[in-house]
């Protein structure tokens, strides 16, 4: 064999040898973005319940006013039909 063939072929293994290093690495970027973007659905899973769950507290609360709101309205009423005689006629 000639030196040049044998030059060629060193470079030749030690670009295919790098290349599959490579692929590895790659291989295993690909493998923790995966789980990165697992745990990023979880988390933006939990937001969300948490969001719900907030939601559906501030539409109790708001129906807890509404409904306090309405007692007062009632107690008003009420109130003024003791006050004003005549009302209650």
């Amino acid at each position: 064999m000639d030196l040049v063939q044998i030059l060629l072929a060193v470079t030749l293994a030690v670009i295919s040898l790098f290349i599959i290093l490579i692929g590895i690495q790659i291989i295993a970027i690909l493998k923790e973005i995966r789980k990165t973007l697992e745990r990023v659905d979880e988390i933006v899973g939990n937001v969300e319940k948490i969001g719900n769950n907030i939601e559906n507290g501030i539409s109790e609360a708001t129906g807890f006013m509404q409904g306090a709101k309405g007692l007062m309205r009632l107690i008003e009423v009420f109130g003024k039909k003791k006050q004003d005689p005549e009302l209650n006629a």
